[in-house]
C-alpha cells in the first residue's frame, strides 16, 4: 500500500539541503510556476516506509539510493550486504546519504542526477505537440497525459 502522496498538480522534491545537487534542484523547483512541496530530507526526514515506496516508484532498491561513497557511511558498511531494513536505519539516522533529490508528480517518479534533469521532468516537453501553420502559436503546455519522453 502507498503511503506518498500523489497529485497530478504538483511536484514534490525530496532533496538535501546538505548537497549540492539537491540545493540547486530545489531552486529550479521553486523557480517554476508549478504547484511545489519541498521536503528537505535532513529537517524533516520520510518515514521508513515513504522511503520504500520512493525506492519503487524510482525502480530502485532502497540501498541504490544511498551514495555509499559518502563521507558519513563508514568503510565496513559501504561494502557490506546488509538487508533493507538495515539500509533504513542509516537513512533514518543519516539522511544525507540519499545520493540523489528524487522528484515525484502524481504516480510518475524518477531521480534527479543533475539539477536540470527536474525541468525534463516537470516542464514542457515534445509529447503532444502538433505542427501549426506559419504565424499561428504553437501548443506549448502538455497535451498527453500518460506519455513522458524522459530517459528512465
Amino acid at each position: 500500500m502507498a503511503t506518498i502522496a500523489k497529485n497530478e498538480r504538483q511536484l514534490t522534491l525530496y532533496y538535501s539541503s546538505e548537497s549540492s545537487t539537491g540545493k540547486q534542484t530545489a531552486g529550479y523547483v521553486q523557480s517554476s510556476d508549478q504547484p511545489i512541496s519541498l521536503v528537505d530530507i535532513t529537517k524533516q526526514n520520510p518515514t521508513p516506509t515513504h522511503w520504500t515506496d520512493l525506492a519503487e516508484m524510482v525502480g530502485k532498491t532502497v540501498d541504490q539510493l544511498i551514495d555509499k561513497e559518502h563521507p558519513d557511511i563508514s568503510k565496513e558498511i559501504q561494502h557490506a550486504d546488509l538487508e533493507p531494513n538495515d539500509w533504513l536505519k542509516i537513512i533514518a539516522k543519516t539522511p544525507q546519504v540519499i545520493k540523489d533529490p528524487i522528484a515525484v508528480m502524481g504516480e510518475r517518479a524518477k531521480q534527479i542526477v543533475t539539477a536540470t534533469e527536474v525541468l525534463k521532468f516537470f516542464d514542457v516537453d515534445s509529447a503532444g505537440i502538433e505542427k501549426k501553420p506559419v504565424g499561428e502559436e504553437p501548443t506549448t503546455t502538455r497535451t498527453t497525459k500518460d506519455e513522458n519522453f524522459i530517459d528512465e
